[in-house]
């Protein structure tokens, strides 16, 4: 599952996968800006942006039942930190902080 949604330069450190809608306002106006300054302030992340009205089957495969959901997976693969709803940048950088 991974695999299909990584760079194929092959990034290896953390990935953000970001599941988001056009019509989600939490998205736009806390979500989205708090992923942007995450990504300044960490240069080997990477982040999937997956809008799950045109990918159903891919929000269906994480699990996701609200937007935004960002899932924080190691290097490795492994999913650490799930979050259901908007969270800010520095919660963020705390997760990721914490990840193996």
């Amino acid at each position: 599952m991974l695999q299909d949604l990584r760079a194929p330069h092959g990034a290896d450190g953390p990935l953000l996968v970001y599941f988001t809608t056009p019509e989600c306002i939490p998205c736009m106006t806390i979500q989205g800006p708090a992923i942007r300054a995450v990504q300044a302030e960490l240069m080997d992340l990477e982040v999937i942006k997956i809008d799950a009205t045109q990918k159903p089957h891919l929000a269906d495969q994480w699990g996701v039942f609200s937007v935004p959901t960002t899932f924080l997976v190691t290097a490795k693969g492994r999913v650490q930190h799930i979050n259901r709803g908007a969270v800010r940048a520095e919660r963020l950088l705390q997760q990721l902080a914490r990840m193996d």
